[in-house]
């Protein structure tokens, strides 16, 4: 299945008032208003604005990945060992919880905070609130991103060419059975979106430059699709029925169907896109590009790069707030926390 498209624009749905036809006049409501109906009533909301970067906070330590929850972030630093938790308006940071060696990917899942400790070989189950250790899932080395699905915890193997899955009910009672699917997948993988209803899930093979599609409840793989050279990051719209990637050596985003991975179009970004997430409107996306240290907006329509923001050395971590008016991203190269005001861009 190839990846690319000429255009993106097929994967819009017409307006709604392009699509009904109009009542006949007879079936109209006599007008007794004494007002011109025929005024112009179009939509009065302010356009969106341009994004700036409201902050930026320097915490070292290997900054990697982040997860959002409210006006709360929390960052792992891979060569401190440690999880730091923030608050994002002020940004500042209010605590580090200590976790097992080399933390890369978390997530948060069932009021618990899942971080794969990559040299230690393990999943640290934290109390997300004071850091508090809960649990640990063994057998997990090499752990790298973690993603909270519908059906389980998820997380990549990078060099065993596994994703596994945990049960995050049965992980803080009984962590050693927790570990409940292991799935065989391609070269290198990196990371896995679930689709909401539990039906399909994805996961980025960096080295294959490919996606392994496979079944959540079963762990059978159900095939592969080509995507642009070396995938990395892959992200699921808010209803689910979309699938961004972002393959750092293509310097392009890909877009497909959650249904049938039918290939909905390819964009061109800033070099080196590793991390990519919707807006809640699912009209543009954000991207974080570790090679050329920007966060860029895409209109997914157009195709067009709405903005680029400067935000330190490699960036790799990237999160937008629920409402879509915050964007969090981490910059490896310096450790660096930035918070981005998207002025509108929801």
């Amino acid at each position: 299945m190839e990846a690319r498209i000429p255009t993106l624009a097929t994967f819009l749905a017409l307006p709604l008032a392009a699509c009904t036809p109009a009542p006949d006049d007879s079936e109209l409501p006599a007008d007794d208003s004494g007002t011109d109906d025929t005024a112009d009533t179009a939509d009065t909301a302010e356009p969106p604005g341009d994004p700036a970067v409201l902050g930026s906070l320097v915490l070292g330590g290997g900054a990697r990945a982040v997860v959002l929850d409210g006006g709360v972030a929390w960052v792992t630093l891979s060569s401190a060992g440690q999880v730091a938790r923030l608050t994002i308006e002020p940004l500042q940071e209010e605590a580090r919880f200590t976790t097992g060696a080399g933390p890369f990917g978390l997530a948060l899942a069932q009021g618990s905070l899942f971080v794969a400790a990559a040299s230690a070989g393990t999943i640290e189950i934290l109390d997300p609130q004071d850091g508090a250790a809960l649990a640990s899932v063994p057998d997990v080395p090499d752990g790298r991103m973690v993603t909270a699905g519908a059906s389980r915890v998820w997380a990549t193997r990078h060099y065993a060419a596994e994703v596994i899955g945990i049960d995050p009910a049965l992980a803080r009672t009984d962590p050693g059975a927790a570990l409940d699917l292991v799935v065989p997948v391609g070269s290198e993988p990196v990371q896995v979106a679930e689709r909401p209803d539990g039906g399909r899930a994805w996961v980025t093979n960096a080295s294959d430059s490919a996606l392994t599609v496979f079944d959540p409840a079963s762990g059978t793989a159900i095939g592969t699709v080509p995507v642009p050279t070396w995938p990395v990051g892959v992200a699921l719209d808010g209803a689910g029925e979309r699938l961004l990637v972002a393959s750092r050596d293509a310097a392009a985003v890909s877009l497909f169907s959650t249904a049938d991975e039918a290939a909905l179009g390819e964009i061109a970004t800033c070099a080196g896109p590793v991390q990519a997430a919707f807006t809640p409107s699912g009209r543009e996306a954000w991207v974080a590009c570790t090679q050329a240290g920007l966060l860029a907006l895409l209109d997914l329509a157009t195709g067009e790069t709405v903005t680029e923001l400067e935000v330190g050395a490699q960036p790799f971590g990237l999160a937008v707030s629920e409402d879509g008016r915050r964007v969090v991203v981490v910059s490896m190269g310096e450790g660096v926390v930035t918070v981005v005001d998207s002025a509108g861009h929801l």
